[in-house]
């Protein structure tokens, strides 16, 4: 017997802003700060266009200014997370939850962001896919991505599963 965990109550006023793009776009002035990292990133996938232009005049006059202690990334598309990470100071993530079957190329391109959470205390990190590179390159990808553990001097908890591109180099990310 499994146990359903109800939605939370930012997802459900996500959810029901998102329904009726007008009411989203009227409200977001009135808005808590804590709801827009929700919003955006739902806006986005969901491709409502009148609540992210709204989202983006607002950021353009000053009002929008996006922090996030907690952030988790699972299955999306590269170009959509580097589209949300613009959006939000890098520097105010303190957890970072990154869940994806990306290859290492997709990890190399998401590295230079992990550079900049200069603040992030908890790392956890899983399902990477195995990628088949030529050596030089999958060397490439993983020392590019690892280079960015130097800058993450406040790093307490790091998590990992089910990557195995560490092997041979993970001496370099616990020093």
């Amino acid at each position: 017997m499994s146990m359903w965990d109800p939605p939370r109550l930012l997802e459900l006023a996500t959810k029901s802003l998102l329904r009726n793009e007008a009411l989203a776009v009227a409200a977001l002035e009135m808005l808590p700060v804590e709801l827009f990292p929700s919003l955006l990133m739902k806006a986005y996938a969901g491709k409502c266009h009148k609540t992210l232009k709204a989202m983006k005049v607002r950021q353009k006059k000053g009002l929008l200014h996006l922090c996030c202690k907690k952030f988790a990334i699972f299955e999306e598309p590269m170009q959509n997370i580097k589209m949300i990470l613009k959006k939000i100071h890098l520097d105010s993530i303190q957890t970072l939850e990154v869940s994806c079957s990306w290859k290492l190329s997709a990890l190399g391109s998401f590295a230079p962001h992990l550079g900049q959470m200069v603040n992030l205390r908890r790392l956890d990190f899983s399902h990477i896919r195995k990628s088949f590179y030529i050596y030089t390159k999958k060397k490439k990808y993983v020392n590019t991505f690892v280079s960015q553990f130097l800058n993450l001097h406040y790093l307490q908890e790091l998590y990992l599963d089910s990557v195995s591109f560490f092997k041979g180099c993970l001496h370099v990310v616990l020093r």
